[in-house]
């Protein structure tokens, strides 16, 4: 943050953080209230701890998180598990986990926004009612995780073209408009409601 107030002053960026008191080096310190984290995949995971151990401005969770406790037995509580500081949670996903080049990761990021859900502490209500955005209905991100199943890009070249398809410019579906033009179909609606979280209130 201080790097990038440096190289572009005019940009705003020194209402993110403030600078430590005390000896050289003062680092700078991150005003977590006024930031929203948009992470994918394992960044979504990065994004829903953040919204676990800080009081940020909301985190976006696209295709994650993924975490899970592997070999545990059944019941085993791990840090998802913990009440969030952040109320503010959004989640996107590709729905089809049946084959292996879309989402497979799918049911273990079900289970998380699930664990999440039944902390009572972001704005998802439990039990979840996961919405399938195909089906051309009201949803409300803030109050579940919200799924597509719209194939990816054929140029995709990601092994789990499903996974990468919620958030890459090489995976995501497109449309041609009226000018012969690509237009990302996400990007008429879901992205911005989705990256829309600081609007959420439980």
């Amino acid at each position: 943050l201080a790097k990038l107030d440096a190289d572009y002053p005019d940009e705003g960026w020194d209402g993110f953080y403030k600078t430590a008191k005390g000896p050289y080096p003062r680092l700078p310190i991150p005003k977590w209230h006024k930031m929203i984290f948009v992470g994918h995949s394992q960044g979504a995971g990065h994004a829903a701890y953040l919204a676990q151990t800080k009081k940020i401005a909301g985190a976006s969770m696209i295709s994650g998180p993924q975490d899970e406790c592997l070999s545990c037995p059944e019941g085993t509580k791990f840090w998802i598990d913990n009440d969030f500081k952040t109320e503010r949670v959004t989640a996107f996903a590709h729905g089809n986990f049946t084959e292996s080049y879309l989402e497979p990761s799918l049911p273990g990021m079900i289970d998380n926004w699930t664990r999440m859900a039944m902390s009572g502490t972001v704005t998802w209500s439990y039990p979840l009612d996961i919405v399938d955005t195909g089906d051309y209905t009201e949803y409300d991100v803030c109050e579940t995780p919200i799924l597509s199943y719209l194939p990816p890009s054929a140029m995709s070249p990601c092994g789990r073209k499903g996974h990468c398809s919620t958030a890459l410019d090489d995976s995501a579906p497109v449309l041609a408009n009226t000018s012969g033009k690509n237009v990302y179909i996400f990007a008429l609606d879901i992205w911005r409601k989705v990256s829309d979280v600081a609007s959420c209130k439980k």
